[in-house]
């Protein structure tokens, strides 16, 4: 290949990577604005949603009439919020009064409100029950002939009302999470749901709103388009004009790109092809001088890495293992407790927790030495790792305690599993001096719930039934109950080891 088409493919590499690093650019920046206004037009249509129904309800409140009244049954009036209703004409929403003929539903239609909306920002929208759900509050209100008649029933969604027929199309798509876009490119439409409640409790429907997005989307087009032609046409001029002003380059040029480009991807495999390069080069000018400092470079960038991956391993290490047991620490616990508790409210996943405490381990220290303890501690970590799941956490909390997370395990099957242990761990016997001794484990077990907010909670409880645990004899496993703070702190009468699955 001639200096001059090396010249130029050069060029025409530089400018063509030029292009799509600004297009790449271009598309992202476009693309984070048009999230940008995806967003603006959710929390919009959100926030009008609230405006108008919170106004709807304080003209109710002012100007409630015979016309707006429905008699309900009395244990609905202990609500005095906002409330979603079912009537036999459709979702009102409203709020209980007590009167003193009984307690009524003052309450205005969902399908007005949505109308209302519909005017102000151009969308459809449509409002769905699980059907199943429903059928069982239609039957409580003695209204589910009358209601269900010329409702549009989709598999499992049943479509009380919408705004058009049109968007009866969606169904398919009413399976989100706040909002999502659906649609083949470039006919978009935005899609976003409320959920109801039903008298301010049931999860029983949801309103989706939709809204035409194809507008939006090829106004992007078309802007994304002319950023590519004018960043195409500039780097073309500015890619001739230095074509006409650099008339050699010295060769080896590819090897350079090629080389730095690999060490960018973290592959040194071309460092020995460079030395040879180097090896064969006569001429010491700029690009010998170049070529040698990206070998140098690649040189130390190898060995830093090398180093950083080293020293990240040690550091990791040592940040979250124990260094006696090889357990995880109590550090590592609370970092990745945080996504087990996550995953459990979105899920609906349950787990266990389960403190132990080695019975009589001061003792053992101080009339063993604390080298007997060590290995006491180390041969009941290897108990917990050999009885556990892979997906469970086993952590040492410091001293003789103990935290394991079992997953998806109730409070049953978390007792079954650390009474083994316990089992296991009694029979065990240490050999010191020319004689055996041996010691117990209590234990404390909570599960966790749904209106538990945090692990600060389940470790307090499972701590309450590790102190009733020792209270009441040690070498035992005690399942947390409510009220067990409450409870005598001990329990006398012949009490001689053995298990607990609380009071």
């Amino acid at each position: 290949m001639t200096l001059k088409k090396r010249i130029f493919l050069s060029i025409l590499i530089v400018s063509i990577l030029i292009v799509v690093t600004i297009g790449i650019f271009n598309f992202i920046q476009l693309r984070n604005n048009l999230e940008g206004e995806i967003s603006t037009n959710f929390k919009r249509i959100h926030s009008l949603y609230k405006t108008f129904e919170d106004f709807e309800i304080s003209r109710l409140k002012e100007t409630a009439g015979p016309g707006s009244l429905l008699k309900v049954s009395e244990d609905r009036c202990k609500n005095k919020f906002k409330v979603y209703d079912l009537t036999n004409e459709g979702t009102v929403v409203g709020f209980y009064v007590t009167k003193k003929e009984g307690c009524y539903l003052v309450y205005s239609h969902l399908a007005d409100i949505l109308d209302l909306i519909k005017l102000v920002e151009d969308i459809d929208w449509m409002i769905i029950y699980d059907k199943k759900f429903i059928e069982g509050i239609l039957k409580e209100y003695g209204i589910q002939d009358i209601y269900i008649k010329d409702r549009y029933v989709f598999k499992k969604v049943l479509v009380e009302d919408a705004s058009s027929t049109e968007i009866l199309s969606l169904t398919d798509y009413m399976d989100i999470d706040g909002y999502r876009i659906v649609g083949e490119f470039p006919d978009k439409k935005f899609i976003m749901d409320i959920p109801i409640l039903i008298r301010g409790e049931i999860p029983a429907g949801r309103i989706i709103i939709v809204k035409d997005m194809a507008t939006l989307y090829r106004s992007y087009i078309v802007e994304f388009i002319k950023l590519t032609l004018y960043n195409f046409v500039l780097t073309f001029l500015i890619s001739f004009i230095v074509y006409l002003t650099i008339r050699r380059v010295v060769s080896g040029i590819e090897l350079i790109k090629d080389t730095a480009e690999s060490f960018q991807r973290g592959d040194f495999s071309k460092i020995e092809a460079l030395e040879r390069e180097i090896a064969r080069e006569k001429n010491r000018d700029e690009i010998y001088m170049l070529k040698h400092s990206i070998l140098l470079m690649g040189e130390r960038l190898k060995d830093l890495i090398e180093e950083i991956k080293t020293e990240r391993d040690k550091l990791q290490e040592i940040a979250y293992i124990d260094h006696l047991t090889g357990l995880y620490n109590r550090r590592f616990f609370f970092e990745h407790i945080k996504l087990i508790i996550e995953n459990a409210k979105r899920y609906g996943n349950i787990f266990t927790l389960v403190v132990f405490d080695i019975d009589n381990f001061k003792h053992i220290n101080d009339n063993y030495g604390h080298d007997v303890g060590d290995r006491v501690l180390k041969e009941f970590a290897e108990i917990l790792k050999s009885n556990v799941r892979s997906s469970d956490i086993v952590s040492r909390f410091g001293g003789e305690e103990f935290v394991v997370v079992l997953q998806n395990s109730d409070a049953e099957s978390g007792f079954q599993v650390a009474e083994r242990i316990r089992k296991i761990f009694e029979q065990k016997k240490f050999p010191v001096n020319g004689k055996y001794i041996s010691t117990t484990v209590s234990g404390g077990i909570s599960t966790y719930r749904e209106d538990v907010d945090n692990i600060d909670t389940l470790i307090k409880e499972a701590d309450i039934a590790l102190y009733r645990a020792k209270k009441l004899g040690k070498n035992r496993i005690v399942i947390y109950k409510p009220g067990m703070e409450s409870e005598s702190s001990a329990e006398e009468g012949g009490i001689q080891g053995g298990t607990s699955q609380g009071s």
